[in-house]
């Protein structure tokens, strides 16, 4: 349905966007998020769902909220499926912004109802298998909440991912752990996590030295837990979304940063595009996280022209 360019949402809809793709609009895709053809995401995680899955590839699900029937108390706050196969040679590495999902990897694909009330978003990368063992690494600093992992013999060959599928945890970690990892493309990735109760607020204290350009935020800010203001310096700002508009050829969608769960962040003038697990709130510095960019104009500028409106600092030019 449309009214004015504008369409009318059910909740289940996709927009999408990869590698391949030209970035000038985002594509509407034509299946729904709970059905399970022509959907990205339930295609992306076929070999580890249903009774019986491909016993080769490796998996580990983690998720601060978990799906019912699981338990776990760890402090991060993140949620994703890394996969890895040997036989191809390669690692897949899904983080989202959903709470309880996956529900149950055994059960085959499951997407919450509660998922269909706020906006979500998710970043699939593909990176070569050597990458496996600092991506779990990752997972050990920002103190992933594990909840149902499968570990075939030959992941022994890779301790790190070994350690964090049989949760052998590594605790006390006190700095942040920054890599600069590759996709099978060839594309570079900085990856960024944050362990619980680091000592510096991510957004106004750190990632300034990593991006050396303002950016804007889109995070969910409601709720208990201290939603913090913009942060405006000489050099340096920090910006908020207030209103998200994802633009397809059929129309576009407008809705509040209120009504969407997702957590990224975009520069303000660079090509660097950024997938996040952490809120702009100060509950946030207790919880360990993960912070994964992309440099990408032509997406950093897709995701710039989804924001319709946005803080402003008074030193802001454009």
């Amino acid at each position: 349905k449309h009214v004015n360019g504008y369409m009318s949402l059910q909740g289940g809809e996709m927009a999408y966007s990869d590698s391949g793709t030209k970035k000038s609009l985002w594509i509407l895709l034509s299946s729904d998020i709970y059905l399970p053809k022509l959907n990205p995401i339930r295609e992306t995680l076929a070999p580890i769902f249903g009774r019986k899955p491909d016993q080769e590839v490796a998996y580990v699900a983690y998720n601060d909220q978990l799906p019912r029937g699981f338990n776990g108390t760890r402090g991060g706050h993140s949620k994703g499926i890394l996969m890895a196969s040997e036989k191809g040679k390669s690692i897949v590495w899904l983080q989202h912004s959903v709470p309880r999902f996956v529900e149950n990897v055994t059960e085959g694909y499951i997407y919450p109802g509660s998922g269909r009330e706020n906006g979500q978003l998710f970043l699939c990368l593909s990176m070569p298998l050597p990458s496996v063992n600092i991506v779990a690494q990752h997972l050990q600093v920002q103190a992933a909440n594990v909840y149902q992992a499968h570990s075939p013999n030959w992941v022994k060959m890779y301790s790190e991912f070994w350690n964090i599928l049989n949760k052998n945890y590594s605790r006390g970690h006190k700095s942040l752990k920054v890599d600069l990892l590759r996709t099978t493309r060839g594309k570079q990735v900085l990856a960024i996590a944050k362990p619980p109760n680091f000592p510096k607020d991510i957004y106004t204290e750190e990632l300034n030295k990593q991006m050396n350009d303002s950016i804007v935020v889109q995070s969910w800010k409601n709720g208990a837990g201290g939603a913090q203001n913009m942060h405006c310096t000489k050099k340096y700002n920090v910006n908020d979304v207030d209103m998200i508009d994802v633009r397809t050829k059929y129309g576009q969608a407008k809705f509040s940063s209120k009504e969407d769960h997702s957590k990224w962040y975009v520069a303000r003038h660079k090509g660097i595009f950024c997938f996040s697990s952490l809120n702009r709130m100060l509950s946030q510095k207790k919880r360990g996280g993960e912070i994964t960019c992309l440099f990408d104009l032509a997406l950093a500028e897709l995701f710039r022209r989804s924001i319709a409106l946005r803080s402003r600092c008074n030193n802001d030019k454009a």
